[in-house]
């Protein structure tokens, strides 16, 4: 009987298989490597557009009600003369009575420097502050940007900020009472009015910024364009930036060299309540 003796692989063999096998492994390495960093981008992605559509939409639906006036007020005034009433009553708001040189008669003012005082703010960006009354019905308040039932009573104003804080969070402030973060991930927000005058009240004739706007123009601004940059928490990009326009204001790449992923949204909004008559 003849007796077979078991072989194993030579070197070369074992050479070969592993060669393959590293081979292999590369490719999956590789390949999972790819996935991550295509994850990292699209979830950049998600992350920038979610911030700038929240964003919009916080802003777009409180600025649109910026100088609402309860409809109690137009009953107890002038009766039928909505326009006088107007006047009457963005006039009577001790607030804006000579704030920071504005006139009395504006519902929409701004300033290209953050004021220091509010909460945690970004003082070189932009920021807004719009006044508006509560609605008297109480079954359908108007809501302030934190969420609370504004004032109802006639006469009686609230103020909402919009800024920007040193954590590149939107925030507003309420009648300087109460700061909230309304969206994380706002980098940048710069701001434009759109100005009529006193033969064209009604329609924006020009956009300035804050600093261009003299006080005899911030009564009749009836449209704001707002610029918002948004950037991602993660760093899926490489780290050579690149630059951006937001509104009037130039960004160098020199700024964005981080690796985040950015995007800008713009929109403009009408003040409403400027627009009738």
């Amino acid at each position: 009987m003849t007796m077979l003796k078991q072989k194993g692989f030579s070197l070369i063999e074992l050479l070969i298989a592993m060669g393959l096998g590293l081979f292999m492994l590369a490719g999956i390495i590789q390949v999972t490597v790819g996935s991550r960093q295509a994850f990292d981008v699209i979830r950049a992605q998600s992350i920038i557009q979610e911030s700038g559509r929240f964003s919009m939409s916080f802003i777009g639906r409180s600025s649109r009600a910026a100088g609402y006036l309860n409809p109690g007020d137009i009953t107890t005034m002038n009766g039928d003369d909505y326009a006088a009433d107007l006047v009457n009553l963005v006039a009577s708001n001790a607030y804006w009575l000579g704030q920071n040189g504005f006139d009395e008669g504006a519902i929409v003012v701004g300033a290209d420097s953050t004021d220091a005082t509010l909460t945690d703010a970004d003082t070189t960006l932009d920021s807004f502050t719009f006044r508006m009354e509560g609605d008297g019905d109480a079954t359908r308040p108007l809501l302030d940007c934190a969420g609370v039932a504004i004032d109802g009573t006639p006469g009686i104003f609230t103020r909402m900020t919009f800024y920007i804080d040193t954590n590149d969070q939107l925030r507003c402030d309420v009648a300087g009472a109460s700061s909230v973060v309304l969206v994380s991930g706002v980098e940048d927000m710069q701001v434009l009015y759109g100005v009529g005058n006193a033969s064209t009240p009604n329609r924006a004739t020009r956009y300035l910024t804050a600093t261009q706007m003299t006080s005899a123009d911030w009564p009749y601004v009836v449209a704001m364009q707002i610029g918002l940059m948004t950037l991602s928490d993660n760093t899926p990009l490489d780290r050579t930036g690149r630059d951006y326009i937001l509104l009037d204001k130039d960004i160098d790449s020199t700024a964005t060299a981080d690796g985040r992923a950015r995007q800008v949204f713009t929109q403009t909004i009408a003040i409403r309540s400027q627009l009738s008559g």
